[in-house]
């Protein structure tokens, strides 16, 4: 699966962070864009093109800003991972934004944004803000209609996950982008540093992951994430894990990460044990062929093992044909 992604504005700004965080631990998965900005390059108003290669950002997906999220203290400390010292809204209303002062970081102006759904992109319109104290940040949560973010490859006892994230690819640039720069008089953003973070199942191992861009992997604190995503669906407490990936100072970024599931159904069992029997039984039936006794029937000749191992198979092949395999547990 394509998974590109080409950010443009008509002011040649330059993100100083960008956050690209995928949460695949859920009946619907999510996909979150946190922007960071310097006060110096903001203009009154301001667009960013976010283009897009794949295709599932074209069907049912839900879009949503997340400075309300993140004015709870709570749910900030959850995203920046920093101790928050002290949190002031804008114009005395949180609904305009939020200015954090952090224990490690620096300050961080919170404001809302507004995303347009185009086909293939998306427009996010920011406006500046009465006061600023720091740097500008935005972000915003989309929800898919998709069963899994990654690319999945199915073999008999194991499925493979592939994250292949590429961000600001110029050497492959689709004539699609390129035309849109051409018309629209636009640039490419210049990033400073990219974070990438998959939130995953822990039952996935790691296959590969380049080394240089891996910074972390923790257990994901579950009681926060419901409290930042409440809508949020079957999710179990201390079963996720977050792999947290970070590269800087180049001018196209790209994070490749599989991950590998064991996927050995009981279905599969079933199939195993229901092919065991059936050779047995068929070398059983051949060995009894020609010891017959002409004063018995045939029927009372067959051991009663056998008898046995034919109800097992005609069980078995009950649960992998019929709709009661979704039911029955091995």
């Amino acid at each position: 699966m394509d998974n590109t992604y080409y950010i443009l504005s008509k002011d040649n700004l330059t993100i100083e962070r960008f956050h690209f965080c995928t949460w695949d631990i859920s009946k619907k998965p999510y996909i979150e864009f946190g922007v960071e900005l310097t006060d110096n390059c903001f203009q009154n108003k301001n667009e960013l093109i976010l283009y897009f290669t794949n295709t599932f950002f074209n069907k049912g997906i839900v879009v949503k800003c997340l400075m309300e999220n993140l004015s709870d203290e709570a749910n900030c400390r959850f995203i920046f991972n920093d101790v928050v010292k002290s949190m002031r809204p804008l114009d005395g209303d949180k609904r305009n934004g939020n200015i954090y002062e952090f224990e490690s970081r620096n300050k961080l102006t919170i404001i809302p944004c507004e995303v347009e759904c185009k086909e293939g992109y998306f427009i996010i319109k920011i406006k500046k803000p009465c006061e600023i104290d720091g740097n500008i940040y935005f972000r915003f949560l989309i929800q898919l209609d998709v069963k899994h973010i990654s690319e999945v490859k199915k073999s008999i006892t194991k499925k493979n996950h592939i994250y292949d994230v590429k961000v600001n690819e110029n050497r492959n640039i689709p004539n699609s982008v390129f035309l849109l720069k051409k018309e629209e008089g636009l640039y490419l953003c210049k990033i400073s540093r990219m974070f990438c973070l998959h939130t995953i199942p822990d039952i996935y191992e790691i296959n590969f992951v380049a080394s240089s861009v891996l910074k972390n992997i923790r257990k994901l604190e579950t009681d926060s994430f419901k409290k930042y995503i409440p809508s949020v669906e079957s999710i179990n407490n201390n079963n996720s894990n977050i792999i947290f990936l970070k590269s800087e100072n180049t001018e196209s970024y790209s994070f490749f990460t599989i991950l590998t599931e064991e996927s050995i159904s009981s279905v599969q069992l079933a199939f195993a044990v229901a092919t065991n029997i059936l050779c047995s039984l068929l070398f059983a039936i051949s060995s009894i062929r020609y010891v017959r006794e002409p004063n018995l029937s045939w029927w009372k000749q067959i051991p009663c093992e056998c008898y046995i191992a034919g109800s097992l198979f005609l069980l078995l092949k009950i649960y992998l044909l019929t709709p009661l395999k979704k039911k029955l547990k091995l």
